[in-house]
């Protein structure tokens, strides 16, 4: 009876580990290969030039989550600078913020013929 005691302890011992890892990695968009060059790339800039770098790498890639990077409101910017040079609708599903996914869809809206 004891080696079975032993075998469920560690067991429970392994599973509270594993939890604990799958709850500590961060969000998927940070893993994204763009998001990471964006961000190794833009690092030390001043806020200024750090925002036009990521901007610049978000309608170069085509990937909003890059924008994700941008500091709080400007994302909103980068997000339409995206979407407009995305040129096209398919784009608005990939935008993370509902207000500018909206405004991204009444763009295309207006847009198409």
């Amino acid at each position: 009876m004891r080696p079975l005691r032993r075998i469920t302890f560690y067991g429970l011992i392994a599973g509270l580990v594993a939890s604990t890892l799958i709850a500590c990695q961060g969000p998927a968009w940070e893993d994204d290969p763009q998001v990471q060059a964006a961000r190794i790339a833009c690092a030390g800039l001043r806020k200024t030039e750090h925002f036009d770098c990521i901007e610049a790498r978000a309608v170069a890639t085509l990937n909003p989550d890059v924008c994700r990077l941008a500091f709080v409101d400007l994302d909103e910017f980068c997000l339409r600078t995206v979407y407009e040079a995305a040129d096209d609708p398919a784009i608005c599903d990939r935008i993370y913020l509902q207000e500018v996914e909206a405004n991204c869809r009444a763009w295309y809206a207006e847009d198409s013929p």
